[in-house]
């Protein structure tokens, strides 16, 4: 029995950290396949600015849907609403090389794709709280697994970038029509892993130790003193009731461990009204938002700075003069996002093994300096001394190394048990990813009119 209970507690062959991965990677698949698809769209939709666009509306789904399940996510299965959302990216991959590709009126396709990146950007929205939520039920290396994966679904651009050497003359319908059904077939793949992911021992593990803690934190909080007088416990008793709750469900024998947890959600007590959900959200945020607020900012200002010089700025660069024809162009602008996505996942995995820094402060004058850094390419477009190769790739190659390790850090943050407890990882999480999305569409709207300065 002993023998059993040691090995629910752990993630045996690591396959956990490993579904987080592939999580990771098909939520940020719809993202990534957009981006690296510029080539595509500039060839198939009716402006240059196609992918900007998209972009945009993408972030416009994103944020309202984000801050709407977190109001409501009492309500809701995080596992079912992450499964629900790789379904629905399934299906939107696979339409959008025949919207692009196949019909005849362009701007009928643009508005389409228009569309299908608002509803990816909305089932995003629901990821990013119930993926990120789920992610921070697990200690360490698991919540950091759905960053590392999200670098590797930076690794798509490889394959527009294969098959554009690989097949000769126009490839552009195939090259669209492969990559997107390639990218469907990921997010198949991490549906069907939904379906397993519950029933691995340490995942009941650990959903039932965060319920039994938030049960037990709750029942403390609403106790009424032996004294007569009624109210909240104080903080230190607060924290003394979370500990003795962790200790008891390690404690528990085997046979109560073993019964089927129920599916986990965000919080213990569904809201009666939605006035109540709204207030009880604004209160959690506020509270989790004193505890990481720097983080939060350092993390918008860095996402911001990111957004706005990448893709458009990034991809605006003019290419060296050896890069003179239509085939070497496409090639010169699927390198570039090869370049920016490899040092990404490098860099996140490097995040893993070390932090350089643990402060807010230090993250907040890292994200500073990373909006100086990234205002070289916008100047790269005008002035000629800094179109030469070396330099390019000296651009490209910190501005990623450092955007995939910086990010890590902060979001990491949610699952640092030195500054977050077990009972706030998961709304920790979801303020941190609201942060992140919000300097993402800032950054996209103010990028849109620079892009045209680029022309």
């Amino acid at each position: 029995m002993g023998k059993l209970a040691d090995n629910e507690n752990k993630d045996k062959f690591n396959l956990i950290y490993i579904f987080f991965i592939v999580f990771g990677v098909a939520s940020l698949s719809a993202w990534n396949s957009i981006i690296s698809a510029a080539d595509y769209f500039s060839k198939r939709l009716p402006t240059p600015h196609a992918m900007n666009l998209l972009l945009i509306i993408y972030n416009v789904g994103v944020l309202p849907s984000m801050i709407i399940t977190n109001v409501f996510h009492a309500a809701i299965s995080l596992l079912a609403f992450t499964r629900a959302s790789f379904i629905a990216f399934t299906l939107l991959m696979i339409c959008v090389p025949f919207v692009c590709s196949y019909l005849a009126n362009t701007w009928t396709a643009m508005v389409l794709m228009m569309l299908i990146a608002f509803v990816c950007g909305i089932f995003v929205g629901f990821m990013n709280v119930t993926l990120f939520g789920l992610g921070g039920m697990f200690a360490g290396k698991q919540s950091i697994a759905i960053l590392i994966g999200q670098g590797f679904c930076g690794l798509l651009c490889l394959i527009p970038l294969i098959l554009h050497c690989a097949i000769p003359g126009d490839n552009t319908n195939t090259v669209g029509l492969i990559f997107f059904i390639f990218s469907a077939c990921i997010n198949l793949v991490a549906t069907i892993m939904t379906f397993i992911f519950p029933h691995l021992p340490f995942v009941k593990y650990t959903f039932r130790i965060n319920k039994e803690a938030k049960d037990q934190f709750t029942q403390q909080m609403i106790e009424v003193p032996t004294d007569g007088t009624t109210g909240a416990v104080d903080s230190a008793d607060s924290e003394s009731a979370l500990d003795k709750s962790e200790s008891s469900v390690e404690t528990k024998p085997v046979e109560q461990q073993d019964q089927q947890p129920n599916e986990p959600t965000n919080q213990n007590q569904v809201p009666t009204s939605k006035c109540e959900a709204i207030k009880q959200f604004l209160k959690e945020m506020v509270r989790v938002g004193k505890m990481v607020k720097w983080w939060a900012l350092a993390l918008m200002i860095s996402m911001f700075s990111t957004l706005l010089f990448y893709p458009s700025a990034y991809l605006a660069i003019p290419a060296p003069k050896y890069f003179s024809t239509a085939w070497q162009l496409t090639l010169w602008t699927h390198l570039r996002l090869t370049i920016f996505n490899i040092c990404d996942v490098v860099s996140r995995f490097v995040a893993m093994c070390c932090f350089f820094y643990k402060t807010s402060r230090v993250a907040m004058i890292v994200s500073l300096l990373r909006i100086v850094w990234s205002v070289l390419f916008f100047v790269a477009n005008w002035i000629p001394a800094f179109q030469l190769l070396p330099v390019y790739v000296i651009l490209f190659v910190v501005f990623a190394l450092v955007h995939g390790y910086h990010m890590s850090v902060m979001m990491g943050v949610a699952a640092d048990a030195e500054k977050v407890p077990l009972k706030d990882r998961s709304a920790v999480g979801s303020f941190l990813s609201i942060s992140l999305n919000i300097g993402l569409a800032l950054g996209c709207i103010l990028a849109l009119p620079l892009g045209y300065s680029y022309q």
